[in-house]
Order: C-alpha cells, then structure tokens, then sequence
C-alpha cells in the first residue's frame, strides 16, 4: 500500500495543474488565446462553480507560455487577488509585481532610470496618478502586460466603485491598455455591485463560463491515467455517478481509490468518499445561493415551479449546476418516481446524478421559497402517520394492503397501480438510505411526494380521513388535493400554471384550509385525550 501511495498519479489534486497533467479544455484554450494573445486584446472574466479548474484553465493558457510570450515582449502576472486587504495595496501590489518582472528582464537603463522613482514614490505613499503613470511608462516601452486575478471574487470586500473604474481607465486607455483576466465565481457585474453604486468594468471584459468536463475531456482524462493505473468501465461510470464530471472531485476520489486499490467496486466504498461529495456540494450550493440562485435551481429541479424566470435557468445551465435530461432518465433516477417539473420532453437535473438525489433529500420536505407548502405537507405527512397507527400495528404496510385488497374502497380501486405506487415508494426511500445513511430509521411516510400522501393514503382511506379530519364535501376537498398535487409537482409547459399571481393566491387559500382542518383535528384530539376511532 505506501509503494502505491507513493506512485499515486492524482496525488497533485488540489492545486493548479500545469504542464502535460493539464487535461481537455480547448475550446476554452482556443478562447483565451484569441481574446488575450493577440496583437489586438482585451479583458477576460472567467467564471464557474468552486473547483472546476478556472485557475488551472488560465495558467495552462497564459502562464505555461510565459516564456515564448516574454520573447515577444508580452509580460503575464499571475495575482491572487485575495492576498490583498485593500485597493491601495491592490494597485501597488500590480505595480510590484510586474517591476520586478521587468527589472529581471528590461536592459534599457531609460526604464531603471524612470521606474524606480515612481516605485519608491508610490510606496512611500499611494496616488493613483502614479500607478497610471507607472503603466504609461510600460507601455511606452513596448510592453503588453497581462494580469491575472485569481479569486477575483475577493475584491468585493474592499474595492469602491473608483477602483473598478481605475482598473477600467487601466486597460480601456490606448496609453496604458493592460490586458485584465478575472478568475472567480460570481459574474464582474456582481462583483461590482456595491451600495447600488454600478462602474462600467464588467462592459470591458468578454465571459467564459467554465464548467465540469465535457465527454472529450473525460475520454482525454481515463486516458492520460489509464498509463499509469487501470480501471474498468464500472468503475469510470461509478466515477461519472459521484462526480458529474467535476475535475477536482474526479481526482479527489481517484487519488483515494488508488491508495486502497480500488478499481471495480466503488458504491461499497460510499463511506470512504462521502465527505468529499459533501464538500463539494456545499460549496456548490453555496455559491448557487449568493447568486440569488438557490431558489430557482429547486424549483426546476425538486419543484414546485413558483416564480423562476428563463433568465435565472439560463444562468444555472451557464454555470453548469443544471442540466437538461429527459424525463425517463430522471425518473429511473429516482426509481420511478416522477420529482420536479417537465417542459415538452425535457426536465432537469443537478450536475451529478448524485448530487440530485443530495438536492432532493435536502430541500423537498422544506421548501425555503414556499413556506407555507412546506408545513402544509409535513402536517399531511403527521397525519396520515397518525392515522396508520390510530388503525394499524407496527407491520401497516401489509395490513392496508391487505384491507385495500380484500375491500376495496370502490368497487374500481386500482389496487395493482396501488401496490406498484408503495413498491416505488419503497425503493426510493431504500435507495435514499443507501446513498445518505443519515435519512436511516425515519417513517416510510416521510419519503412520499405530494401525490403518493393523497393516491396512497388519503383518498384510499377517505372514510377515515373524512370522519375525523377533513370533513365535509369529498368533491370539494378533492379538487384541493388535486390543484396542490397539480402545482407542486407540474408537468410543466412554456406557462407552467397559468397565472402565476392567481395559482399561488389559491394554492394558498387551499394550504390554510389543509392546514388549519389538521390542526383543528389535532386540537381536538388532544383536548379529549382520546386516540380517533379506528377504521
């Protein structure tokens, strides 16, 4: 085991890759070197999820050329934006750095003569018209710098809306004209965005969106490592399943499996990997979310279709935190199961088969957007527990289905869609187990959508129900159940609801009747101290 360890190909993950270890990608190479190589350049902000590769993707492009470029005058800085604390050691921190470059490399005594009385100047004290100054003078000389701001996000702690407008002046001015390269997660304009106050930065530079590998880069990738370790298309799928093609989790696990020897059999080591999946998916989420994100992402994964607009999907897709499936992929996903919404053929799904299931455990029983919804199915969920035990033992399940079979609720109940419905049911509460063993030991009813609460429990037992806590018109109370199942789980089109203003103004009205019938049943039942009466 240390002599595999030792030889372990993944065991660079982590940091920037470089050199022959950089895998795929070109599109997005073949984009930089058009954008910021060339005689005519201009800004680049390079955007993705955490992880995916942004700072490896840039050096690979720029940084790994440093050498050819600096024979043509071109002089690349690479600058961890987050090392800074303020916009003033910001500006003189580009300044230091590219000097130093240039004292390495510049024999003109004019550029020695010039430089150094500005560089001492500006340390003594910060003006910005020196650091223009400073630029002027590296441009005169007949250089093109490039920076590179790594974790660019960083800046938004301490920049104003003049320091993105100096660094705008800095590569927009014909006398100065630095190439910028941002690396981050958020976009420029959120970055920007500051006490209202908005500059005119983000309108210089050109987007790439990076995201998690492509099918090529991951034929490249099993490649590059089949010289060094081999693994079979089980394994690689398994890999797929976790990771959704994310590179740095890729490596992360394989580095792990490689030191155990692992090349087959990867679900039977969940346990050994799953505290990676969580972090990475922490991590996702919470960038999803500071981009005001987080609500739409469930609402077209998970349901229900609420109030997300195209604009915020086209951002997710963008981001490569969603993805378009079918509906028949999606629903095997879930063993049957038919979660979220569809539109004419298409649904989608998180980025990793994985992380949708992690998506759904986390946020279907507690819908941040909908509160409201959230308690009503929770109070459906009690209810129906409730009335499993008012009138069955601790074995209900054969029991109702036994008592479904042998007398039937009407004489055309479907009672095999009924037990095909609970083996469903079933398998994904057994498969959400399997994936998140902390969801071990909750109630089977905990796990039912929308629909199963009513087509399982509810409506076969509407006797019961309708004695003790919806009472009243059946017909009333079913159109309810109806609309809510409806809205909460749509098969969705181009206008998914309707008005939306009008749906949700009823689908509420509808939750506060469930509700408050439920509640008044509770309220009850406490008050007289007495278990309902059975079937």
């Amino acid at each position: 085991m240390a002599a595999q360890s030792l030889n372990n190909p993944f065991a660079d993950f982590g940091g920037i890759v470089h050199g022959d270890r950089f895998i795929g990608r070109e599109d997005s190479i073949n984009k930089i070197t058009e954008r910021v190589l060339g005689p005519t350049y201009g800004n680049l902000a390079i955007m993705g999820l955490p992880r995916v590769g942004k700072s490896s993707l840039v050096w690979r492009a720029i940084m790994d050329r440093k050498e050819e470029l600096v024979k043509i005058k071109t002089i690349p800085i690479f600058f961890e934006a987050g090392s800074c604390m303020s916009s003033n050691e910001f500006f003189k921190r580009m300044v230091t750095l590219l000097h130093d470059e240039l004292e390495f490399i510049c024999e003109d005594e004019k550029y020695q003569k010039f430089s150094i009385k500005i560089v001492e100047s500006l340390m003594n004290e910060y003006d910005k018209d020196l650091i223009q100054k400073y630029f002027k003078l590296v441009k005169r000389f007949g250089y093109k710098t490039i920076f590179i701001f790594d974790e660019f996000d960083s800046v938004q702690s301490y920049f104003g809306k003049a320091d993105f407008q100096l660094l705008r002046e800095l590569s927009y001015n014909p006398d100065t004209h630095l190439c910028l390269v941002t690396c981050s997660r958020k976009t420029i304009e959120d970055i920007e965005v500051k006490d209202g106050a908005i500059s005119n930065f983000a309108g210089t530079c050109s987007n790439l969106r990076l995201g998690m590998f492509s099918r090529e880069d991951v034929l490249e990738y099993w490649h590059h490592f089949g010289k060094y370790w081999e693994t079979n298309d089980t394994y690689k799928n398994a890999i797929s399943y976790f990771t959704g093609n994310h590179p740095w989790l890729m490596d992360r696990i394989n580095s792990q499996m490689f030191n155990l020897d692992i090349t087959n059999d990867l679900f039977s080591k969940f346990d050994d990997i799953k505290l990676e999946l969580m972090e990475v998916l922490d991590n996702v989420i919470s960038t999803i979310e500071k981009e005001h994100l987080l609500d739409s992402a469930i609402q077209v994964v998970v349901g229900p279709y609420y109030d997300t607009n195209q604009k915020q999907i086209e951002k997710l897709l963008k981001y490569e935190f969603i993805k378009k499936v079918s509906p028949e992929y999606k629903e095997l996903l879930f063993s049957g199961m038919k979660v979220g919404p569809s539109w004419n053929g298409y649904c989608y799904t998180c980025f990793s088969d994985y992380g949708t299931l992690d998506f759904y455990r986390r946020y279907y029983a507690n819908v941040p957007y909908v509160s409201l919804w959230s308690d009503t199915e929770n109070l459906l969920r009690y209810s129906v527990k409730e009335f499993l035990k008012a009138n069955f033992s601790s074995d209900w399940e054969i029991e109702l289905t036994t008592l479904l079979t042998s007398k039937p609720p009407y004489p055309s109940f479907p009672i095999d869609k009924w037990k095909t419905n609970l083996r469903s049911l079933k398998t994904n509460r057994d498969k959400m187990i399997q994936n998140f063993p902390t969801m071990s030991g909750g109630h089977l009813v905990d796990f039912t959508l929308t629909a199963q609460i009513f087509d399982l429990f509810i409506r076969p037992n509407w006797k019961w129900f309708n004695s003790h806590i919806f009472k009243g018109n059946r017909e009333e109370w079913n159109a309810k159940f109806e609309f809510l199942t409806t809205l909460r789980n749509p098969v969705a089109h181009n206008n998914v609801i309707g008005n939306m203003e009008d749906e949700m103004r009823v689908a509420r009205e509808y939750c506060q009747d469930v509700t408050a019938a439920i509640k008044e049943w509770e309220k009850n039942r406490i008050k007289n101290n007495a278990t309902q009466e059975p079937l």
